[in-house]
């Protein structure tokens, strides 16, 4: 129990956008994870009430502790790094005990709030005045249009709440 707490702080430290110049403060994965939770329980609350989905929410990054932060474009690129760096994810997260149960619907959820909290970070950074964000928000808005509308996960009163914030991102910043 010891090492998992010690990987627990160490792992919320990490920092994120270490290959993008950052306007501001920089983002660690701590206020990550608690951004990721935060949404998950304002927008999908019934499945927040899973604590196994919780975990995920808090815990999905903790690896990047020992293998690194490889960044999201670097991993759109080359698919076989990708693949390689997430089996060392998840082989890590296992040895230190990050373990949990999800349904396809909870990956699914999991995923779009993870990208979510990406997107309100880059509209900040945009808002700024960070140009080197316009990339990343461009990404993460295409990634979550493809997601949102390619998914039977989704209650339809969900893609259209998603569809909503979306679309006030991209007023914002688009």
């Amino acid at each position: 129990m010891k090492d998992k707490l010690k990987y627990i702080r160490k792992g919320g430290r990490v920092e994120r956008f270490h290959a993008i110049p950052v306007t501001g403060t920089k983002q660690n994965v701590a206020a990550h994870s608690w951004g990721v939770t935060a949404l998950l329980i304002e927008l999908f609350p019934e499945d927040a009430k899973n604590p196994e989905l919780i975990k995920a929410c808090l815990y999905h990054d903790m690896a990047e502790c020992v293998v690194g932060d490889v960044p999201a474009p670097t991993k759109w690129r080359f698919d076989s790094l990708a693949k390689l760096h997430g089996e060392a994810e998840n082989q890590v997260l296992k040895e230190c005990k990050f373990e949990w149960i999800l349904s396809y619907r909870e990956a699914c959820l999991l995923k779009i709030v993870d990208m979510l909290e990406l997107l309100f970070y880059s509209v900040e950074q945009k808002q700024m005045g960070n140009t080197y964000f316009n990339k990343v928000f461009s990404n993460a808005v295409d990634y979550l249009s493809t997601r949102i509308y390619n998914t039977e996960q989704l209650e339809p009163t969900e893609v259209d709440m998603l569809r909503d914030i979306l679309k006030e991102m991209t007023e914002k910043c688009g």
